[in-house]
């Protein structure tokens, strides 16, 4: 399988199984009542993680297997420091 097959497969089920925990948890939010502005901005950002993840996938192939296995820690970290330096705003 290609890097997008391999994407496309992660999302469609991250997606189904927060449908079914949040169905059967009776939390699904009502999409009538979403404005027009936060359909547009989660569509936008959906696009956008998608291709983040396909173009890290497809960058596996340039980088050494040590590189690979310290990526996912410095992505999380990052991300930590990057919340919490937001938080403080």
């Amino acid at each position: 399988m290609d890097a997008f097959t391999i994407t496309v497969y992660r999302f469609i089920f991250a997606a189904l199984f927060l449908f079914v925990l949040l169905f059967f948890s009776k939390s699904l939010p009502k999409l009538r009542q979403a404005s027009t502005k936060v359909v547009t901005i989660l569509v936008v950002t959906s696009v956008l993680l998608i291709i983040n993840c396909a173009s890290n996938v497809f960058a596996l192939i340039y980088v050494s297997p040590s590189t690979v296995q310290i990526a996912p820690f410095a992505w999380m970290l990052g991300s930590m420091i990057l919340y919490r330096f937001l938080s403080l705003l």
